[in-house]
């Protein structure tokens, strides 16, 4: 999210979105979780008709927090959404992240997170607007520990500010 010439704008899946009085925002939602990606058809069908019916009570936007999935497999369902949804970057628990990651160093790391907040990733270049870290408990692992020095030096590389929500075990940076 960033703030410029009194607009608040928001990077979601599909683009840039000024944020005006009238959207009704969903902060921390899990879209892309519900279906593996191999039942794509089953999940597009559920998804979008649920997707229609909160439009219908006026959430114009989703933060979806669910770190893990690729936003880039779901395009189809983020194209026809009548709601736009921002997706996440980061870790998810030491399970779902890669030994490759597990032995990179902080620079590396940074470089690589850098790169996909920029750039965006898949074929459709989706930029996150989201950067999370999810702790398995109240009380942070070392490896939980050791992301926050990648937070820092994120929030010191990219042009945008990120804020910091912390809730039960969730350490959530927002891109402002």
């Amino acid at each position: 999210m960033c703030t410029m010439s009194n607009k608040t704008i928001i990077q979601t899946t599909i683009g840039m979105h000024e944020v005006t009085n009238s959207d009704r925002i969903l902060v921390h939602e899990h879209v892309f979780n519900r279906y593996p990606f191999w039942q794509q058809s089953k999940m597009e069908e559920y998804l979008l008709s649920e997707l229609q019916k909160i439009h219908k009570q006026g959430i114009t936007v989703i933060c979806d927090l669910t770190a893990y999935t690729k936003p880039y497999n779901y395009y189809k369902i983020i194209e026809k959404s009548p709601v736009k949804i921002v997706s996440c970057l980061g870790f998810y628990t030491s399970r779902y992240i890669s030994a490759q990651q597990k032995k990179q160093d902080t620079s590396t790391l940074v470089q690589s997170y850098r790169k996909a907040i920029e750039n965006g990733i898949g074929s459709k270049k989706i930029k996150p607007g989201i950067l999370k870290i999810a702790a398995q408990s109240y009380e942070l692992s070392p490896l939980e520990k050791n992301s926050f020095p990648l937070v820092l030096n994120l929030v010191q590389s990219t042009i945008c500010e990120l804020h910091c929500m912390l809730q039960k075990g969730h350490m959530v940076m927002f891109a402002v």
